[in-house]
């Protein structure tokens, strides 16, 4: 979901993910950072990232120096031993998820449209290559504004082991 990232929306995002989680699934969360706060914009990526680790998300990857402040209070509420990483940009999230996405996890990505144009390609591309190596992928997509910019074969994709994408 990168058209819009609100603390409302993104708090709400987190919490589908918790909850929609199933046992021995694991949850993780890609999240960018929330453009257009003005002087809340320090405080509400604090909240979100106490938020993240309260609520248990298990892999809390941050991306882009903008929501480095997420990160941060993540650490600071107690996500230690890689639950909460930071990556200065996508290319190098990507490389990161490519390695550590696995079967059965739920993942979500969340960022604002302004700093995330490449950033459900980076879930999206490895995604498709699950399916090539591991025979499945599922995404259930909370629909926004900007599916027009996701691949055009994301709607083709079907149900079946492996990943998921919310």
């Amino acid at each position: 979901d990168a058209y819009n990232a609100s603390p409302d929306s993104m708090s709400a995002a987190l919490r589908t993910l918790a909850q929609i989680t199933g046992p021995g699934e694991r949850t993780v969360a890609v999240l960018g950072a929330m453009s257009e706060l003005g002087e809340t914009a320090g405080e509400e990526h604090d909240r979100i990232g106490l938020l993240a680790v309260r609520l248990n998300i298990q892999r809390i990857v941050v991306v882009g120096p903008e929501a480095r402040r997420l990160y941060i209070s993540a650490i600071g509420e107690g996500s230690w031993d890689s639950e909460a990483i930071f990556f200065p940009d996508q290319d190098a999230a990507f490389d990161y998820l490519r390695t550590e996405l696995r079967d059965g996890d739920r993942v979500l990505v969340k960022s604002s449209n302004s700093v995330a144009s490449g950033t459900s390609a980076i879930v999206w591309e490895n995604c498709s290559r699950e399916i090539s190596h591991h025979g499945g992928c599922h995404l259930a997509r909370l629909h926004t504004l900007s599916d027009s910019r996701l691949p055009p074969a994301l709607p083709e994709v079907g149900l079946g082991p492996g990943l998921s994408l919310i």
